[in-house]
């Protein structure tokens, strides 16, 4: 019903969060972090684009990315959000070595199984789906096409304006 889709899984109108400023927020704010890094943090976004999903779970999820990308990338991380099929996806790359396809889908799991864990992987991947779940989502771990790294992307099945 159009009710149940006014109100999100808190139970709260769910408010349209502009989708551009919270990038910039998110680039900034690391970009302050890791200022002895020489870290390059590019964004692209379509211009306007809003979804009705609190800005606190897209900075979580985007915040989660950002801060893996950095632990492995040689210098570049890009962050991206666009229109795919009406919802909305959100991309994290990074220059990085990547994860191989066999341990792509063990990934999600290394915080139940810290011990198997690569270093500086922990309980990122696994928030970020659980928020993604929230709202119907997936989380898709690939390559970067131009950077070489790890690609992750959020499809959010929401009504993206």
């Amino acid at each position: 019903s159009s009710l149940a889709r006014a109100i999100g899984p808190d139970g709260q109108p769910a408010r349209k969060t502009y989708i551009e400023p919270l990038l910039n927020d998110v680039v900034e704010g690391f970009a302050i972090l890791y200022r002895r890094t020489p870290l390059e943090i590019d964004q692209t976004c379509e211009p306007g684009l809003r979804v009705p999903i609190p800005k606190h779970d897209i900075e979580a999820m985007l915040s989660n990315l950002v801060s893996n990308a950095h632990k492995f990338a040689d210098g570049r991380v890009r962050v991206s959000a666009q229109t795919v099929d009406d919802g909305l996806r959100l991309t994290v790359e990074d220059d990085g070595p990547g994860i191989s396809e066999t341990l792509r889908s063990a990934a999600f799991n290394w915080g139940k199984r810290l011990d198997e864990a690569p270093p500086g992987t922990g309980f990122g991947l696994s928030i970020v789906r659980d928020i993604a779940e929230l709202y119907d989502g997936t989380v898709t771990l690939g390559e970067s096409a131009d950077l070489g790294g790890l690609r992750v992307d959020i499809d959010l099945p929401v009504k993206a304006v």
